[in-house]
C-alpha cells in the first residue's frame, strides 16, 4: 500500500511563476511531500520537506 495522503486545505491561494491561482487544493503526505492543485488547471507546484521539487511555469489554451 502506498503512502497515505491527506487534503489539508481547499480555498488556498498560491503564486507561480505561471501566476496566481486561486481556490488551490493542497495535499499532504506522511512522507514530507506536498503537491498543489488549481481549478482547471490541475497540478501546479509539488515540495519535498519545505523545498520546490516542481512548479508550474506556463500556461497556454488551445
Amino acid at each position: 500500500m502506498g503512502t497515505k495522503k491527506k487534503i489539508t486545505s481547499v480555498n488556498g491561494t498560491l503564486k507561480t511563476p505561471a501566476g496566481t491561482f486561486k481556490s488551490v487544493v493542497t495535499v499532504k503526505s506522511e512522507d514530507g511531500y506536498v503537491n498543489y492543485f488549481a481549478p482547471n488547471v490541475g497540478f501546479i507546484k509539488g515540495t519535498y520537506n519545505g523545498k520546490t521539487t516542481s512548479e508550474l511555469i506556463k500556461v497556454t489554451k488551445k
